[in-house]
C-alpha cells in the first residue's frame, strides 16, 4: 500500500506557517510507502541573483538527502525557476518516468513524475490559470497512472469550461472533486471554496483505493492537503 499526500503548500505566496508545513509533511512521510507531492514550492530568488530561495534552503535541511528524495525538474529554463511542483519520499525503490508523460510531452518545472515497480506512473501537476488553464487541461494525456495536482480547474459551477473538464482523461476516474481551495476577503472573510485539487486514477485501478480524505482542518495554507492509499 501506497500512501500518497498532495497539497498545494502556497508557499511563494505566504511562508507564515513554513514550519507547520514542514511537518506536517514529515509526519505523513513517516508512514511505510509514503510520497509527498507538493506545488507552489520557492526554488530560485530571482530578487537575490537566483541563487536558492531561503525556503528551498530551509526544506533541504529539514529532508535531508540521507533519507529522503527531493525530486524535480530543476533543468527546465535553463534553471532560472521561481516555483516547482515537486516529490518528497523515503522510498528507496524508484525510478523516474520518461517524458511522454507529461503534458505536452515536456517535463517542467510544474511537474514531477515517479515510476514505482518499474510500471506504475505517478505525475504531480500545477495547472497554468487564466487564458492559459484550457489549453493546460487539454494538454493532459493519460500515460501517467495516477495523476495528482492542482489543476486551477474542476467539475463545478464557477468553473467556466466545466464540461471539457468532465471529459479530460477518459481512461481515469476523478476520486476527488470536493471543495479544496479557500478564497477569502481581503479582511480574512470566507468567500467561497473550490473544487480545483484532484486525484485521478486509471480506471483499473480504482478498486485498489482507499481513505481519500480532504483535510479541512489543515488550514496553513489556501489549499487543504489531500490523502489516499493505493495497492500497488
Amino acid at each position: 500500500m501506497y500512501h500518497i499526500l498532495n497539497w498545494n503548500t502556497g508557499l511563494t505566496e505566504d511562508d507564515q506557517f513554513l514550519e507547520e508545513i514542514l511537518q506536517y509533511i514529515k509526519g505523513f512521510l513517516d508512514q511505510n510507502n509514503a510520497i509527498a507531492v507538493l506545488q507552489q514550492i520557492p526554488y530560485k530568488d530571482y530578487e537575490n541573483k537566483w541563487n536558492l530561495h531561503a525556503i528551498y534552503m530551509r526544506i533541504l535541511e529539514a529532508f535531508p538527502e540521507t533519507e529522503y528524495s527531493i525530486i524535480k525538474n530543476d533543468n527546465f529554463n535553463n534553471g532560472y525557476i521561481i516555483m516547482m511542483t515537486v516529490i518528497i519520499t523515503k522510498l528507496k525503490t524508484w525510478d523516474y518516468c520518461d517524458d511522454v508523460v507529461y503534458p505536452h510531452a515536456i517535463a517542467s518545472n510544474r511537474e514531477v513524475a515517479i515510476k514505482l515497480h518499474d510500471k506504475y506512473s505517478l505525475l504531480g501537476l500545477h495547472a497554468k490559470n487564466g487564458q492559459e488553464n484550457l489549453s493546460y487541461i487539454k494538454s493532459i494525456s493519460n500515460h501517467a497512472d495516477i495523476i495528482v495536482g492542482d489543476f486551477n480547474a474542476g467539475d463545478y459551477d464557477q468553473y467556466p469550461y466545466w464540461k471539457i473538464f468532465r471529459n479530460i482523461l477518459e481512461s481515469h476516474v476523478c476520486i476527488c472533486n470536493m471543495p479544496t481551495k479557500v478564497i477569502l476577503s481581503s479582511t480574512g472573510e470566507l468567500l467561497r471554496k473550490s473544487c480545483i485539487d484532484h486525484v485521478f486514477v486509471r480506471r483499473e485501478l480504482v478498486s485498489k483505493c482507499s481513505c481519500m480524505k480532504v483535510h479541512e482542518d489543515i488550514t496553513f495554507s489556501d489549499h487543504y492537503p489531500i490523502t489516499f492509499g493505493i495497492g500497488l
